[in-house]
């Protein structure tokens, strides 16, 4: 399972298409094991959620899965409440 760092601060629809450039690069290299660490991310919108919602589809296709970490306590309740930390095998701290 390769870890990567998401740096965008934000994560609205504004920042869309560079969350899509930074997901892109991390899943050129192939690995169906991945964890992000979000823990730059101090907000983020459902656009960001819709995005790694098909990360995590694409990656269990692959025989995978995506975790998540370092998610601050705010961004945590977003996925929580959307109830997607479920979805995505949850938060890890």
């Amino acid at each position: 399972m390769s870890v990567h760092a998401i740096r965008i601060r934000t994560l609205t629809a504004s920042d869309a298409e560079a969350l899509d450039r930074e997901l892109a690069g991390i899943r050129a290299a192939g690995d169906p094991g991945l964890a992000l660490d979000l823990s730059a991310v101090a907000f983020l919108t459902s656009v960001a959620l819709s995005r790694f919602v098909a990360l995590d589809r694409e990656l269990k296709a692959a025989g995978g899965r995506l975790t998540l970490l370092n998610v601050r306590p705010d961004v945590r309740r977003v996925f929580a409440v959307s109830r997607l930390d479920a979805l995505l095998g949850g938060c890890a701290a």
